[in-house]
């Protein structure tokens, strides 16, 4: 069963899975960026945490990404620049997913089947192809 990202249930949640899909299509390449918006849509949270400025002497507040169960900062996976954290992007989202993924010169390819669903995306990227062909699946 194909699991869908965090709030996705809702309009306003459809809407924000829509708008990364169509950010990562358009993308020249993968990006932190991406990343964070995927993490956002499988309920990453981003949390101020306090940290003592070693210059002034200050305590001040960084921003950290925390992943969803833990209270803990965490760096989120680099699923748009990296096959093996898209790869884990679709197993978390679709276990079954059965996907074929080419590159080369003109970019890379996925094409993903889940049940009776097929998705082929094409990208400047296998990666990107590969985060597209995954959330489509769960839009």
């Amino acid at each position: 069963m194909v699991q869908t990202p965090n709030d996705v249930t809702d309009d306003q949640g459809a809407a924000r899975l829509d708008a990364v899909i169509r950010d990562l299509q358009s993308a020249p390449s993968g990006s932190r960026s991406l990343d964070g918006q995927i993490a956002y849509l499988l309920g990453w949270e981003r949390r101020a945490f306090p940290y003592l400025d070693k210059k002034s002497n200050e305590t001040r507040e960084r921003l950290f990404w925390v992943n969803p169960g833990t209270a803990d900062p965490d760096k989120v996976p680099s699923y748009t620049t990296n096959l093996q954290s898209g790869y884990e992007l679709a197993k978390q989202l679709a276990p079954a997913l059965v996907c074929a993924l080419t590159w080369g010169v003109d970019g890379g390819k996925a094409s993903a089947l889940h049940g009776e669903r097929q998705v082929d995306t094409h990208a400047p990227t296998a990666p990107l192809a590969l985060c597209i062909a995954v959330l489509t699946l769960c839009s």
